[in-house]
């Protein structure tokens, strides 16, 4: 299916994202601008007191809000350059719209996240340098979430391996993109009775993957990753043809393999002779003709 584009190539729904995330940017920039400390908040966190002991910046929401502004900008500019980089290679897909739409979100929620772990570690903010590390950090967290939240996601699965988790068959893993390598038989006889196919191949997905025949789906039974079998109806042997196969797997990864032929063929000896009408009526006693 084609996808409708104006006349810059562009496809109008990135065009819409590109939009949607230029506007979170004069917004995040808007708000960074009213939220970000003045000067002299500046120079009093870096300040000591007497005993020479840092003054700590004081808990605010404003502080929060910081961060959570600095995380979104940054994950809206990865978000920016991820699209205008597939837009540009002609391979935007309408499906990742979603994945736009909220990065923003995603990057100013773990930026939060990762704002209380390093208050947890580090206590209080000691004087400006901290300060603009902490904002800094926030701002790369966001534009790297998906770094950051695979990075955490390995911790964890050290910290807190659970073997129950290798027995889920819901994990969102692509699939393979299947292979389609021989029939058995490989060749089917008009009208025949017996009319299941083994298919020869790799990467079949049990529950998965499905055999067609043409634009038709077929009932498909996935015996291991090299082999699944299908049965034809009465119509598909009916007459002497080609029909052609392939196998597919869906999102994510996936999708069809190369076309696979089979031939249908006559039965030895071609089609049984037509009997005359009159042949067929004649009763038994009845003479024959010389």
């Amino acid at each position: 299916m084609s996808t409708t584009t104006n006349r810059l190539g562009t496809p109008p729904l990135a065009l819409g994202v590109g939009l949607y995330l230029l506007a979170a940017i004069g917004l995040l920039g808007t708000l960074l601008f009213s939220a970000f400390p003045s000067p002299d908040e500046i120079d009093r966190i870096a300040r000591v007191n007497e005993d020479g002991t840092p003054v700590p910046f004081p808990e605010s929401i404003d502080l929060l809000l910081l961060i959570v502004v600095v995380g979104a900008l940054g994950a809206t500019l990865h978000a920016l350059t991820s699209l205008v980089e597939f837009v540009g290679n002609d391979q935007f897909e309408p499906s990742w719209t979603m994945w736009y739409v909220v990065r923003p979100i995603v990057g100013s929620l773990l930026s939060v996240l990762f704002y209380f772990v390093s208050r947890g570690v580090s206590g209080v903010i000691a004087g400006a340098d901290e300060f603009y590390t902490i904002v800094a950090v926030a701002g790369l967290v966001g534009m790297f979430s998906k770094q950051a939240l695979y990075k955490l996601s390995e911790l964890f699965d050290v910290l807190f391996k659970n073997s129950l988790e290798e027995k889920l068959d819901d994990k969102l893993v692509p699939h393979p993109k299947p292979g389609l390598d021989a029939a058995d038989p490989a060749v089917l006889v008009v009208g025949a009775t017996e009319r299941t196919l083994t298919f020869r191949g790799s990467d079949f997905v049990p529950k998965k993957t499905v055999a067609r025949l043409g634009d038709r789906d077929l009932d498909t039974t996935v015996v291991d990753p090299s082999t699944l079998t299908v049965v034809l109806s009465e119509d598909d042997v009916a007459t002497a043809g080609d029909l052609v196969f392939t196998v597919f797997t869906p999102k994510p990864g996936g999708g069809p393999s190369r076309p696979f032929t089979v031939r249908v063929e006559d039965a030895p000896g071609g089609p049984p002779p037509e009997i005359p009408e009159a042949v067929l009526a004649r009763e038994p006693d009845d003479p024959v003709e010389e």
